[in-house]
C-alpha cells in the first residue's frame, strides 16, 4: 500500500479532523493486471430445467382457491 496525500477540493485549504489518518491506495496489482472474463465460464446445464414450474404454480393456486372457497362456504 502507498500513502498519498489527498488531492483536489476534498483536502485543500482546510485542516483534517484527524491528522494522523492518511489516505492509502492498494497498489498490489498494477494497471497491467487483468483478470479473466467471468462470462466465459458461464454454462447452461439444461435448457428445459424450469419448464414445469408454471404448471406447478397453477395447480397450487387452484388448490388454494378451492380451499378458500370451501372455507368461505362452510
Amino acid at each position: 500500500m502507498s500513502n498519498t496525500t489527498p488531492t483536489g477540493d476534498d483536502g485543500a485549504g482546510r485542516e483534517a479532523l484527524n491528522p494522523a489518518l492518511h489516505r492509502s491506495t492498494d497498489e498490489t496489482y498494477g494497471k497491467d493486471f487483468h483478470g479473466t472474463d467471468p462470462m466465459k465460464s458461464v454454462s447452461v446445464q439444461d435448457t428445459k430445467e424450469g419448464d414445469s414450474w408454471p404448471a406447478i404454480w397453477a395447480i397450487v393456486a387452484g388448490i388454494c382457491i378451492l380451499v378458500t372457497l370451501y372455507l368461505l362456504v362452510t
